[in-house]
């Protein structure tokens, strides 16, 4: 990690400071030694002493300088709750003083605390204000800190320049005034050093294993001779290295002695990881998997589940790959080898927890209170979007500076939750409570998709089983390929739907496989495979789907997951839909009213529709959705609310929701690429500046619809960002955390039309739980002959209590 240090700059520009006082200079010098020393509370004491003088003093720039130190001491004990705070309380004291120094630095010190849990969105919104704002201080003491983050940053973007970057920040450390300081000669050193890990780290990563070891060797002789306290991060980087070289002895005597400097936190976590390797090298499994097990248990300590809307969802995503895909494929395979039943288990477990942690976690941000100013900062970041909502990576400067302050305070809420998650391994899903959740007629598949090896557990009431189904590549180029195929009615779809079929549920065992609600517990490329698409068998040379053998599921976590008895939608319940919205200017329904203004009314009630022309936010009308929602309201046959036309907006549409109905239909555009992130955002009609209303999945989630049904009908609603540990990320998750039962989406646009299969659907839906009644409206479409890619699409999502 990079956390800097206050300057050693003695005195600011124009007036006199605190700074520049004995009684400031021998605070600083104490702090130094203390920090040296390693003692960080000493050294945040201090710190936090000259912070209080300070403010006495009315000396609001010193006061945030040793802001700064505070929040270094902090981060450097892994406290990330406490120093994000304190960051922002620096950075703000320092913005208020106009004090560019400490501004760029509190900037850049957020922008390593960011990183440090893997949220490289973040942290890059903060190093690029961190830079901006330092271009105004001539010889900015903390280059050598800024060079090595943004060095960092590009290294985990994958960007060729994060070598050169880093080789600048090396020689920037040695540059600095203070650079024959005896109490700073340690400091410069471990940062220097910190630069040659990074180099190496790169070098590795693309095959260069002399230049890494030159690099790691360099970062080594910089602690052996000048600052010892960091050598366990050498040996870790050297047992890397000589792992990556095919040298396990070697590696073996490194790890040792990194574990010997009782490394801490997420160091720990990652050395117990890194043995476990070793020890899966040396043919010792069973030792392998006690080390991934352990270092399973220490990431729950040190905070993952981090919650799935959370802007620190990154550190989910990474350390799934680094601790949990280590303990899961290694358990598998063991169990595999050995025939050990416990293993199957236990990967099971692990997979289960690390998918139903993030969602668990995203409950509880949820319901954590942010402040106002949250709000009405998001409403201007709307405002923002809007005018360019189809632009990815917005260049913006005002709207990226919203994003990043909204980002501080929900980090802030999510870094309170991870603190406060005190459960275990053995406390979260054990098999018995997977099982219990199932019903006699219901079986969990459950994937993990491998590099070298794919897995699939199939879990009913009374018995578990564990299948080999081949590795990632080879399964995301059969979806991928298929998926393709069945969209654009491609001729080759039922074949290449009976190869995917065998490939995934070819070796399932018949008791399983006769069970007649499949519930999918997905990873990775298998978010975009429409199951029920896939050819179960053939009879008479015509392909059998599973839709028509199978009610199909896909859920986040059997334990998650409501009873299906629970989740189905009461008849009579109110039924609430928005259907053909007016999204452009030309619309003949489009209408100003008079409090907008005389000339805006003038110009769009009375000059020719053919004049106006179309603007740039313009969608297509979706005239076929309004037959859709007729049908499917006298199918329902109860009460409904329908906003069509100039009532299909934004605010109506919140309002209706208060109560929450049994239903919603939501027959409207999504701009699945629109916004950070892939943010979907759901397209309502104008609003009073003639432009469309977006509702974000980030608003989605502050709604509250528990138990209800939400259907979106519209462009590829069942498609978003898909994380590791976490799933799929987008507005069927959203929804799911507002506290709907079932999310019914899309896989890809459908063809506007009266709505056929929705009528089907709402009429079963009367004496059916949500999948079961969509299951029964495909089978009515292929009777009818309809086109497989026009109900394929259409897909179930389990929602929890």
């Amino acid at each position: 990690m990079v956390i800097t240090r206050p300057s050693a700059v003695l005195g600011l520009p124009g007036f006199f400071s605190w700074w520049d006082s004995g009684e400031s200079l021998a605070t600083n010098r104490g702090a130094a030694q203390a920090r040296m020393a390693g003692d960080f509370p000493a050294a945040e004491s201090l710190y936090r002493a000259g912070y209080r003088r300070a403010l006495q003093q009315g000396d609001r720039r010193t006061a945030a300088r040793y802001l700064v130190g505070v929040g270094g001491a902090d981060f450097a004990r892994l406290q990330y709750r406490e120093a994000l705070a304190t960051y922002l309380e620096a950075r703000l004291l320092a913005q208020e003083a106009g004090d560019w120094t400490d501004w760029a630095t509190a900037a850049l010190d957020l922008s390593s605390l960011y990183l440090q849990v893997w949220d490289v969105d973040s942290g890059r919104r903060s190093i690029e204000e961190a830079y901006r704002v330092s271009r105004r201080v001539p010889d900015f003491y903390n280059k050598p800190e800024l060079l090595m983050q943004l060095g960092r940053l590009h290294a985990e973007l994958g960007l060729g320049t994060a070598e050169p970057l880093l080789e600048q920040a090396i020689e920037s450390v040695w540059a600095r005034s203070d650079k024959n300081l005896p109490q700073y000669a340690t400091d410069n050193a471990a940062r220097e050093a910190t630069g040659w890990d990074r180099i190496g780290e790169i070098r590795l990563s693309r095959g260069d294993l002399q230049g890494a070891e030159q690099a790691h060797a360099g970062a080594f002789r910089l602690r052996l001779l000048l600052d010892p306290r960091d050598l366990g991060v050498s040996y870790g980087s050297l047992e890397v290295l000589q792992l990556a070289e095919g040298h396990i002895v070697e590696a073996e005597r490194f790890i040792q002695l990194a574990l010997a400097t009782n490394p801490g936190g997420s160091r720990l976590m990652l050395l117990m990881n890194q043995r476990g390797r070793i020890r899966l090298a040396q043919g010792k499994t069973r030792a392998a998997l006690d080390d991934f097990f352990a270092a399973i248990q220490l990431s729950d300590q040190w905070g993952l589940g981090l919650p799935a809307m959370s802007p620190l969802l990154g550190s989910s995503a990474q350390l799934e790959k680094r601790i949990f895909d280590s303990f899961i494929e290694t358990a598998a395979a063991y169990a595999f080898a050995t025939g050990d039943q416990r293993w199957s288990r236990e990967s099971l477990q692990a997979v289960q927890l690390n998918r139903t942690t993030a969602f668990e976690g995203s409950l509880a941000l949820m319901n954590q209170k942010l402040p106002p100013e949250f709000w009405e900062i998001l409403n201007k970041l709307k405002a923002e979007e809007t005018r360019s909502p189809r632009a990815k990576g917005s260049q913006d400067p005002e709207a990226d500076r919203l994003r990043l302050r909204i980002t501080e305070m929900e980090s802030a809420v999510a870094l309170e939750i991870v603190g406060n998650n005190k459960e275990t391994f053995h406390q979260g899903e054990s098999l018995t409570h997977i099982q219990r959740g199932l019903s006699t007629s219901e079986v969990l598949l459950s994937f993990h998709l491998g590099e070298a090896e794919s897995y699939m557990w199939a879990a009913t009431r009374t018995s578990l089983s564990l299948y080999k189904i081949g590795p990632r590549e080879q399964i995301q180029r059969a979806v991928r390929e298929f998926r393709e195929a069945v969209r654009t009615g491609g001729s080759k779809a039922p074949e290449l739907g009976e190869r995917l079929y065998v490939r995934l549920f070819g070796e399932l065992h018949r008791e399983e496989a006769d069970h007649a609600e499949w519930l999918l517990a997905l990873d990775d490329v298998l978010f975009q495979l429409p199951f029920g698409a896939l050819v179960a068998e053939r009879r008479s040379g015509g392909a059998v789907y599973l839709a028509e053998k199978h009610t199909i599921e896909i859920v986040s976590g059997a334990a998650a997951r409501t009873d299906t008895a629970a989740r189905r939608v009461s008849a009579g319940g109110r039924f609430l839909a928005v259907a053909d919205p007016i999204y452009n200017i030309a619309d003949p329904r489009w209408r100003v009213p008079w409090k907008e203004g005389p000339l805006r009314y003038l110009k769009s009630n009375l000059l020719p529709r053919a004049w106006l022309g179309e603007s740039g936010q313009s969608l297509n009308r979706l005239v076929g959705t309004m037959a859709e929602v007729n049908s499917s309201t006298a199918a329902w046959g109860a009460d409904a609310t329908v906003l069509s036309g100039s009532t299909a907006r934004m605010p109506a549409f919140l309002d209706a929701l208060k109560p929450a109905p049994a239903i919603v239909h939501l027959a409207t555009h999504v701009l699945a690429d629109a916004g950070p992130n892939d943010q979907a955002l759901v397209a309502f009609g104008l609003g009073p500046s003639g432009l469309p209303e977006y509702l974000a999945a980030r608003e989605v989630v502050r709604q509250h619809v528990p138990g209800a049904l939400v259907v979106m009908t519209g462009c590829g609603t069942a498609t978003g960002d898909i994380r590791a540990g976490a799933g799929l990320l987008g507005l069927t998750r959203a929804w799911m955390l507002a506290g709907a039962g079932t999310v019914v989406a899309t896989q890809w646009p459908v063809r506007d039309s009266r709505g056929e299969l929705w009528e089907a659907f709402y009429r079963h839906l009367r004496q059916e739980p949500a999948a079961q009644a969509l299951r029964a409206a495909q089978m009515e479409m292929m009777r009818a002959g309809k086109s497989l890619e026009s109900w394929a699409a259409v897909e179930s999502f389990g929602g929890t209590q």
